[in-house]
């Protein structure tokens, strides 16, 4: 079995509000330019954008 784990939804809440708005207009530049600013200073934001989604896998016996 495995399971999809989006750290989105987790970083997202934490994201400021002008960013949110950036993503939903489709803004691009200014979310590359945001997002690397709180990468720098955000390990969690930076982890969940490095790594992306996780595949966990659990065996079933």
């Amino acid at each position: 079995m495995h399971t999809v784990c989006d750290g989105y939804d987790a970083i997202a809440s934490s994201f400021p509000k002008s960013l949110l708005t950036a993503i939903e207009n489709g803004d691009s530049k200014t979310v590359s330019i945001v997002l690397g600013i709180l990468m720098e200073y955000d390990p969690n934001i930076r982890f969940n954008i490095q790594h992306g989604l996780l595949v966990l896998t659990r065996h079933m016996s």
